[in-house]
């Protein structure tokens, strides 16, 4: 989650008027990511009926955000192809 800073020192959080119940886990994510090398969105739109995974689907999202295929097993392959080269190096 990106908190986005306008000019004037104004942020989304700030201008949203969120509950406390909700900023509260906004900044634990916040200094989890920090500790973890920083955090990753991604969106994209769901298949409307049934036909595939929901799972598959989010996880198709997520592949495509960072850059590789949507679909499971080439997901896979692609990243195991990229452990296998940087750790020859």
């Amino acid at each position: 989650m990106v908190d986005t800073h306008f000019p004037g020192g104004a942020t989304a959080r700030g201008l949203a008027r969120l509950p406390k119940e909700v900023q509260e886990p906004l900044r634990e994510l916040d200094t989890l990511g920090k500790r973890s090398g920083g955090l990753h969105a991604a969106a994209g739109t769901l298949p409307s009926g049934g036909g595939e995974s929901v799972r598959l689907a989010v996880l198709g999202i997520v592949f495509a955000s960072k850059g590789l295929p949507e679909a499971l097993p080439q997901a896979q392959f692609c990243m195991c192809s990229r452990r296998m080269t940087s750790s020859t190096r």
